[in-house]
């Protein structure tokens, strides 16, 4: 496989990090990864798709991205009204859910 088809493959991927890539800010990019977590965790709930242990391994990531953003300075209202605007800013639910895979992706 050529580069270039491995550079087309890595951006076509689900979990592609790039979106996340360019956050350097820790405190945004824990806010983003709550943001993006929670989108993807509604819209597995609404679809029916959202086991128990799903659930809860949602639960688990969102916490960890939050203690993030908390060890990165932010008060728990800020982290609040961050998370609120990241997901005001990205309203498209596919783009949401891979930066989800992608925050995913970093917790392994």
């Amino acid at each position: 496989m050529s580069d270039s088809d491995k550079r087309a493959a890595q951006l076509l991927s689900l979990s592609n990090n790039s979106e996340l890539d360019v956050l350097e800010d820790p405190q945004k990019r824990a806010t983003s990864c709550i943001a993006a977590i929670g989108s993807l965790g509604e819209r597995l709930r609404s679809a029916g798709s959202l086991r128990a242990e799903h659930e809860r391994a949602v639960g688990v990531a969102i916490d960890i991205y939050r203690r993030k953003a908390l060890a990165a300075g932010m008060a728990p209202a800020e982290v609040s009204r961050a998370v609120a605007e990241s997901r005001a800013e990205v309203d498209d639910g596919n783009q949401q859910a891979r930066m989800a895979m992608a925050c995913l992706r970093q917790l392994t």
